[in-house]
């Protein structure tokens, strides 16, 4: 049995994804490969782990309770783990220029989770940060708790870079996706909230992820 584990925020949990995230179609194609023919008795348990706010602090405090629920043993060679964050980490926190973490410490964090997933999976990716629409989320409000946040283009570029040379240390590949993102993104991959991909944005961080999980099922007959 191998195991897809993927672990991120709120894009991760597929929010603006009105037929589902990026995580969700990951799941489906992976299904439909098992599914072919030439997939025939092959299994792969895919499991979405993105919790709505969380920075890449709450992911590594949740990380072994989470994978251990849903793997019976360790088996580095079946595990596959997927880590996507980090605009959450990039904001600010009420005024402007209340940062939660810098750039390095995201760095660090990041470091932490890379490390304890390789003790779990020899198999390990990292997927990077996309473009907001600033003139919605600078400043964003929250509608429940009333509280407000900052998130600035720039900086989650910076945080992309960071998390980068993370994954350059650590030497396992980075997906990059702030760099390459549709012109239009802004326009035509977001929700309304200027935050979230909307259907279109999900498929497009899909096929950007796809190719790495190739791995997983082999190349096609």
């Amino acid at each position: 049995m191998k195991t897809l584990l993927v672990f991120g925020a709120s894009i991760t949990h597929g929010i603006g994804g009105e037929q589902g995230g990026w995580v969700d179609k990951l799941k489906n194609w992976l299904h439909q490969e098992m599914a072919d023919v030439h997939g025939a008795g092959l299994q792969c348990a895919v499991y979405e782990l993105g919790v709505i706010g969380n920075t890449t602090r709450d992911i590594v405090g949740r990380f072994e309770v989470e994978t251990l629920a849903r793997i019976e043993q360790k088996d580095p060679k079946n595990t596959y783990i997927l880590f996507s964050a980090g605009t959450n980490d990039s904001k600010a926190s009420s005024k402007p220029d209340n940062y939660l973490y810098t750039p390095d410490e995201f760095a660090t964090n990041a470091q932490a989770f890379i490390r304890l997933a390789k003790e779990y999976a020899n198999h390990v990716w990292c997927v990077g940060l996309v473009p907001v629409d600033q003139a919605k989320v600078h400043p964003k409000r929250n509608p429940l708790t009333g509280g407000t946040s900052y998130f600035e283009n720039q900086r989650i570029h910076r945080f992309e870079e960071a998390l980068a040379l993370a994954c350059k240390t650590e030497k396992i590949p980075c997906i990059t996706l702030f760099d390459t993102a549709p012109t239009d993104w802004t326009k035509q991959y977001l929700t309304a909230d200027g935050m979230h991909p909307n259907d279109a944005g999900h498929q497009w961080i899909f096929e950007q992820v796809r190719p790495k999980l190739r791995t997983i099922v082999g190349p096609k007959k």
